[in-house]
């Protein structure tokens, strides 16, 4: 049952992997500058082991949970933490 688990991971990451670099191909076609930009919410979710880091008067987005609550797509999301 092991390796059957493991073969499905695989291959869902490798869908995931095909998924997010036709999405790029996409944007590439069109001229569109692909930059990274830390997502900022205006307070932090309650995590025990997680200090929010702040960014002038909000906080990086630090776990999944909190982009799932702004309805961000944490299949294709950065989180930052200290």
């Amino acid at each position: 049952m092991k390796d059957f688990r493991q073969f499905a991971i695989k291959q869902n990451l490798r869908l995931r992997a095909l998924l997010i670099q036709a999405v790029r191909s996409f944007f590439i076609e069109k001229d569109y500058l692909e930059v990274e930009t830390p997502c900022r919410i205006p307070a932090p979710a309650p995590e025990t082991h997680i200090d929010a880091v702040t960014s002038a008067s909000w906080f990086l987005q630090t776990s999944q949970a909190s982009g799932n609550a702004l309805g961000i797509d944490d299949a294709l999301c950065r989180f930052i933490r200290d």
